[in-house]
């Protein structure tokens, strides 16, 4: 079903694409989960569209919401990542808004912090960086550091996590976490040389890690 459909969103034309989100839109509305289910699955496809899908879907908004307060099994995952990607200042709002539910999985929290960090807001970087702090069960330090790096986040505090990974007891977090150094601009990048050679010097570090560290210093 997902490969026919998307082959169908991304074969249409704009005036097609509204016409099957108002179908899309009818399906979120009725009470039965697999119709519902189809609903999104069509909307996800639509945010393939690079041209046109956010604004396709801005209307529908306020139908993905309510899925949020729902089990996951009940496509609150699939509603909070259709929202992300439209990644419009209404759709990150709300996704803010259960950024800590206590029941979400590290999965879905991930889902719901990518793109509140790819905003780079001041404010939703520092809520998914104190989720970080408060549950730490979750695992979640490996996740945001990339996203640090990956969107190029530098505030002090995304800069301390980053410095916290390079020195986890874990070496996949520490290689993470070198490889997000990497990506910070270079005037950034040269602040984390005396962290990396730190890393460096750590008993029985993976050579590979080392070598990376290395790597990086010498960029």
């Amino acid at each position: 079903i997902n490969s026919k459909m998307d082959k169908l969103v991304q074969g249409a034309t704009t005036e097609q694409m509204q016409s099957l989100l108002e179908l899309g839109g009818e399906c979120l509305q009725t009470p039965g989960l697999r119709a519902q289910i189809l609903g999104l699955l069509l909307m996800s496809g639509v945010t393939l569209r690079f041209s046109d899908g956010p604004q396709l879907l801005a209307p529908y908004l306020d139908m993905l919401t309510p899925f949020l307060n729902r089990p996951e099994e009940e496509g609150k995952g699939l509603a909070a990542w259709i929202l992300g990607r439209i990644n419009s200042p209404k759709a990150l709002a709300y996704l803010v808004d259960h950024l800590a539910d206590q029941n979400s999985s590290r999965d879905l929290v991930v889902t719901i912090s990518d793109p509140l960090l790819k905003s780079r807001d001041m404010v939703y970087v520092q809520k998914v960086l104190t989720l970080v702090e408060q549950r730490p069960d979750l695992k979640l330090k490996s996740d945001v550091i990339n996203a640090l790096g990956l969107y190029g986040v530098t505030t002090p505090e995304a800069l301390k996590l980053i410095r916290d990974g390079l020195q986890d007891s874990t070496g996949e977090t520490r290689r993470i976490a070198i490889d997000a150094v990497e990506r910070l601009p270079k005037e950034v990048r040269k602040g984390f040389e005396p962290d990396l050679l730190k890393v460096m010097t750590i008993p029985n570090l993976d050579p590979k890690i080392r070598d990376r560290a290395q790597q990086v210093i010498i960029q």
